[in-house]
């Protein structure tokens, strides 16, 4: 099963971040979204459980995805 992280923060009006930790890595894994007046962007995610993913919904549509690290 995929790691799951289980909290959305909000650090600004427009900032969202969320992490897990992933023992296949051992690495915390970190995901960003950023409102954007297309959507939300997300940075590098990783996927929420359905309660944080439904907060995140309830700020925009998703309008892309971007990827910094092919790991």
């Amino acid at each position: 099963m995929a790691v799951q992280a289980a909290e959305l923060q909000l650090l600004k009006s427009s900032l969202f971040i969320w992490q897990a930790f992933d023992p296949k890595v051992k690495a915390d894994l970190f995901s960003t979204a950023l409102m954007s007046p297309a959507g939300l962007l997300l940075i590098d995610p990783i996927p929420l459980a359905p309660k944080p993913l439904g907060e995140l919904e309830q700020n925009g549509r998703f309008a892309g995805v971007i990827v910094t690290s092919a790991n």
